[in-house]
């Protein structure tokens, strides 16, 4: 289960702090897909951003699984809670795909995933190969950002 509950997050602006996202409620059942729609400059990143702990909301309450964080807090966020292993779940809390992907060029799908995690173990390369067989990626993981849909890209 993922949640927020009442979430208020602003911004920096010239003078001042812009109000983006007003005491934000809403619920992720596990397993169930949500989707998240609105107009252009309505929050629906910056709810994501929060959702995902990659802002720290102004005030509100996000609940993942088990762990609570509560804002405002005086305190930066354990960086533990940000890990996130595709390949062994270990510590995964949420994962975001946004639209800028942000994929090198000259680089093929498979080198901008397994590049990253520079040095990959036998196992961790098996691992890659089931993900890429379970997302049915065969077709296009040794192609160019450029040679793919934008689905295939995410």
């Amino acid at each position: 289960m993922l949640e927020a509950k009442n979430l208020d997050v602003s911004y920096p602006a010239a003078e001042d702090r812009v109000n983006i996202l007003s005491d934000v409620s809403i619920s992720v059942p596990k397993g169930k897909v949500t989707v998240l729609i609105g107009p252009s400059g309505s929050g629906k990143s910056t709810l994501l951003k929060s959702l995902a702990l990659l802002i720290k909301p102004d005030s509100g309450t996000v609940i993942m699984g088990d762990s609570t964080f509560t804002f405002p807090t005086k305190s930066n966020l354990p960086k533990s809670h940000f890990k996130f292993d595709l390949l062994t779940g270990e510590r995964q809390r949420i994962g975001v795909v946004f639209q800028d992907l942000h994929l090198i060029p000259h680089w093929t799908n498979r080198m901008n995933i397994e590049r990253p995690l520079r040095s990959l173990s036998l196992e961790t390369k098996e691992k890659i190969q089931d993900l890429i067989s379970i997302f049915k990626m065969e077709d296009f993981i040794d192609k160019y950002p450029a040679e793919c849909s934008r689905g295939e890209e995410q």
